[in-house]
């Protein structure tokens, strides 16, 4: 919103309603739990219309999660960056719950984090395509837990682009060794303007199938949200992740 994406198509204005809806929702969840973390994707930045200045949405933003109440971790990686991954929690205390971690894939469409006290390595995404990713990831240790928006899946549909194929390929390949706990449920529902609805299953949580990460980790309680449409079209996912190892089971 207030971004011009080419010259052919229009500025969508800002609607300050659904920007407060989902920033509302967010907020809720993070200040009803003890310890828990959202991660968020095309999170404004830069206004391209306005010089590529802080965008209005995001001095907003900030203004909902000021940095002595919550931790914030994103990516600047140019001067006209227009959006970006954003991991959010609230402090607790002297340590914070989330840091980033350094040496790892970070920029504006990722961002690599820990989370006090457990030894996991966690990345928020949000990737053009599966291949894109794939390539980034190569160059690092992949991590335990990936999830996000990946425009990717492996799911058919009627009439396959050869584009299409190549990124259900690419993105079998970054999951190979990983369990998706959303076991391929419809995370994205788009109405268009004739009617026609198009839901595809392209946001997912991928933990890493290593047996000694299985000891001391579980993921439960998995949840997508059905949210109405005129809201996003992306639906919310939340799970629950348990600490089994016997040293960390009160923390």
């Amino acid at each position: 919103m207030g971004n011009s994406l080419n010259k052919k198509q229009a500025v969508k204005k800002i609607d300050k309603q659904k920007f407060e809806i989902v920033i509302n929702k967010v907020k809720e969840f993070l200040d009803s739990k003890n310890e828990a973390v959202a991660v968020l994707q095309e999170i404004p930045l830069k206004c391209n219309i306005d010089g590529f200045n802080k965008h209005r949405l995001f001095s907003e933003f900030l203004e909902f999660f000021p940095d002595d109440k919550y931790v914030m971790l994103y990516n600047i990686s140019s001067e006209k960056q227009i959006k970006m991954t954003v991991v959010l929690a609230k402090k607790t205390g002297l340590e914070e719950l989330v840091y980033k971690k350094n040496n790892t894939l970070n920029n504006n469409m990722c961002v690599s984090f820990g989370i006090k006290y457990l030894d996991l390595s966690i990345i928020g995404v949000h990737a053009h395509n599966a291949k894109e990713l794939l390539e980034l990831l190569q160059a690092y240790e992949f991590p335990n837990i990936m999830l996000g928006d990946f425009n990717a899946g492996d799911y058919k549909k009627r009439y396959e682009a050869k584009e299409f194929v190549e990124n259900r390929e690419f993105y079998k390949k970054l999951i190979c060794g990983y369990t998706d706990i959303c076991k391929g449920q419809v995370t994205r529902r788009m109405i268009f303007p004739n009617g026609f609805v198009y839901k595809t299953p392209i946001d997912h949580v991928l933990i890493n199938n290593n047996s000694e990460l299985a000891k001391k980790y579980q993921c439960k309680n998995v949840k997508i949200e059905k949210i109405e449409d005129n809201v996003s079209d992306h639906y919310p996912i939340y799970f629950k992740l348990l600490c089994l190892d016997e040293a960390d089971k009160s923390r």
